[in-house]
């Protein structure tokens, strides 16, 4: 799991010329789509490749998917050769299901996306609703409300998105907010009054327990390096 903010931090304060694009973009105006990843557009010329390669040199990137041992040199000369690099630097977590969530990983890369939510009493991707089409997000409801199957929860316009089953809203897409088709905006919680939906889940407690360990394990190093 990448630390948005500490990335974004370093970029910042190094001088680099950059826009940031993608999932983290979409989540700052309201998405609801979780992402791992930060993705940014550099200003390509050579001055601000050297910001940019000296930014992250003490993380010391390496492309992700590629075999250990791979050769592959990080600075300004490989940026203006290539367009699209995917990166992984010293340390990251594991933020999938299964027995390594939150699991810190200092090789390799984390599992692929499974492409299916983790059930809830039975109930998986059912409990989801995606915008059917793109518009404005309106709804008077909020995190908790209890709904049942078919009532109305929200509108795309004049397009009415209800529950898919009993229970609890347990995700909501503010109101007001822009969406294009296909973009998860609800999930019922069917579990009903025993849902959780405050607090810190299961996945993202184990997960910031894993990014904590991952920092602590960087903090060491750094001391033993400097003596």
């Amino acid at each position: 799991m990448t630390d948005f903010k500490a990335l974004l931090r370093v970029l910042s304060e190094s001088g680099v010329e950059f826009i940031l694009v993608g999932g983290v973009a979409a989540t700052v105006h309201g998405s609801t789509r979780l992402t791992a990843d930060v993705d940014v557009v550099y200003e390509r010329r050579r001055p601000n490749l050297d910001r940019l390669a000296l930014a992250l040199t003490p993380y010391h990137p390496y492309l992700r998917g590629a075999p250990p041992g791979l050769p592959f040199r990080w600075d300004a000369q490989t940026l203006e050769r290539g367009l699209n690099f995917t990166l992984t630097t010293d340390l990251i977590v594991e933020t999938s299901w299964g027995t390594d969530l939150g699991k810190v990983l200092n090789h390799g890369t984390t599992q692929p996306l499974a492409g299916e939510p983790r059930p809830l009493a039975g109930v998986a991707r059912a409990r989801y609703v995606y915008a059917p089409v793109a518009g404005v997000f309106r709804t008077a409801l909020q995190i908790g409300s209890p709904v049942r199957a078919g009532a109305p929860v929200a509108y795309v316009g004049a397009t009415v998105l209800t529950a898919p089953l009993d229970g609890v809203l347990r995700g909501l897409t503010h109101d007001r907010v822009p969406v294009t088709v296909g973009t998860k905006v609800i999930e019922v919680d069917p579990r009903g009054p025993a849902a959780v939906v405050r607090g810190i889940g299961e996945r993202p407690g184990t997960i910031a327990a894993g990014v904590l360990r991952a920092v602590q394990a960087w903090v060491e190093q750094r001391a033993r390096q400097t003596g």
